[in-house]
């Protein structure tokens, strides 16, 4: 008899150890902080990946508007980063914000044209983060102003200097 019940617990304990050991590898998993996925804790969803709305194409020296939109599916608070170019780190969370609200500001990048490339990612408030989403922006080259205004200022300023070109200033001012 007591073989039998030496028998039973020793089954009853390898089945026991191997639901231990499933259940530990499965919450470890849970738990695993992936370099694209950030840390996922027990139950918790990380929200989705930003959705990105900003212009494909700016001119230099000029500001835009750029959109960030996430959702938790668990409803929790979002916070949001960006990386801006290959070699910068990631900035500061921003936030907290509502699921599903988003985050809007002015960016803008000087003396430069060519393509950029900006990167958002979201966390909840758990910590749990979302994957990176990119946009690449090309900026291009302002067009000069045109070199008639500064004739027309030096026309202005010194009227006898040339005054074949003052009258055909002023036959064009009448039109």
């Amino acid at each position: 008899m007591q073989k039998k019940i030496l028998g039973i617990l020793v089954c009853t304990l390898l089945l026991s150890m191997t639901f231990s050991v499933a259940t530990a590898q499965k919450m470890t998993k849970e738990y695993e902080k992936d370099e694209n996925q950030g840390i996922n804790v027990l139950g918790n969803s990380p929200p989705t990946d930003p959705v990105i709305t900003c212009p494909d194409k700016v001119k230099e020296n000029r500001i835009f508007l750029v959109r960030v939109v996430s959702t938790d599916p668990d409803s929790d608070q979002i916070f949001y980063r960006v990386i801006v170019g290959d070699d910068s780190k990631p900035s500061q969370w921003i936030g907290p914000r509502d699921s599903g609200e988003g985050y809007a500001t002015g960016m803008g990048i000087f003396q430069y044209t060519g393509d950029i490339t900006i990167g958002f990612q979201a966390k909840d408030e758990h910590d749990a983060e979302s994957g990176w989403s990119y946009h690449t922006i090309t900026f291009t080259k302002a067009k000069s102003k045109p070199i008639i205004s500064p004739l027309i200022n030096i026309l202005q300023n010194h009227p006898h200097m040339f005054p074949i070109l003052q009258q055909l200033l002023r036959l064009k001012n009448t039109v």
